[in-house]
């Protein structure tokens, strides 16, 4: 019993020990028959296993770091581009701004002349019922000047961070389109509308309209201010679409693909920087959207826009 069942009993121990996750203590054997033997080696196995798991604990905690130092260099990263991309969009916002100068100033000095013209007919008028005619056409005249002003200061404003709110896409279309008709030449150009009662996005106004104005510009500027351009809106399950299609030159396949890519551009030079589409897109993946083109040499191009039906969260400013 007592050279073969004590041994055994430590050997016993010892190996619950291990089991138990000490690993500190040697197995304390002093028989050199069989069971020392089978106890040296559970004592290299115990010492084997502590190293191992002292290794690993070192390389585990090196990759944990790594990982918080790679997800902060990405975090970083992100946040630069948004940036990039955010400043990009103002730019573009102000190009848009210059093509639009000389059409803002005509629609403004209309009203302007007109102001003018009845002030002056009050000044020499003795009729005092002409006089109310006058002035309240001095009235008109001056809202008009202060919803030109007003749309555009919409479309310039950069926007905080956060900063949602419930979005009419009807209403951003009619405004994009007003723009649009002030900026380019579109005198021949027939505006049809098949407009349906949509549900609201939560968006930032400006960026909704940037994405809308861009479009139904290039639209005319492809037609050359001649030719019909088709806007169309409606609701299926969980999306919401808007469609731009134009009657102009469309577009060849293989500039097609390329149509989203920054400085990419199918105008002639000095038309465009090619910022205007890429910008679009940003924008419309921002709000968990998405945007496809369709186009046929010698008839026309179409846009469809979608955007997701019910979405409040609170996006990054990009």
């Amino acid at each position: 019993s007592h050279r073969f069942v004590q041994p055994i009993r430590r050997l016993r121990d010892g190996a619950s020990r291990i089991a138990g996750g000490n690993l500190t203590r040697a197995l304390d054997m002093r028989s050199r028959d069989e069971i020392g033997e089978i106890a040296g080696h559970f004592d290299e196995l115990r010492s084997e296993l502590r190293h191992l798991i002292k290794t690993s604990s070192m390389i585990g905690g090196d990759l944990e770091q790594r990982v918080q130092d790679g997800t902060r260099e990405l975090e970083h990263a992100q946040a630069e581009k948004d940036r990039v991309v955010d400043q990009l969009i103002q730019a573009e916002k102000l190009a848009a701004i210059g093509t639009m100068a000389s059409g803002i100033g005509h629609e403004i000095n209309n009203p302007l002349y007109a102001i003018l013209a009845s002030a002056e007919a009050i000044r020499d008028e003795k009729d005092i019922r002409r006089c109310h005619e006058h002035s309240r056409s001095i009235i008109n005249y001056s809202k008009d000047i202060a919803n030109i002003v007003q749309n555009l200061s919409g479309y310039i404003r950069p926007g905080s961070r956060h900063e949602l709110e419930p979005i009419d896409l009807t209403a951003k279309l009619f405004d994009a389109l007003s723009m649009a008709r002030r900026s380019v030449i579109s005198d021949h150009v027939e505006f049809k509308q098949d407009l349906s009662s949509v549900p609201e996005i939560h968006a930032k106004s400006e960026e909704i309209q940037q994405v809308f104005f861009n479009i139904i510009r290039n639209g005319i500027q492809a037609m050359q201010g001649r030719g019909v351009l088709e806007i169309s809106t409606g609701h299926e399950a969980d999306r919401i679409w808007v469609k731009i299609r134009d009657t102009g030159p469309g577009i060849a396949d293989e500039k097609l693909k390329k149509i989203f890519d920054p400085f990419f551009t199918t105008k002639g030079p000095d038309e465009g920087e090619g910022l205007g589409l890429y910008i679009v897109h940003q924008i419309v993946k921002k709000y968990e959207g998405t945007i496809s083109v369709e186009s046929r040499p010698g008839v026309g191009t179409a846009f469809t826009i979608q955007f997701p039906v019910g979405k409040h969260a609170c996006v990054e400013e990009l």
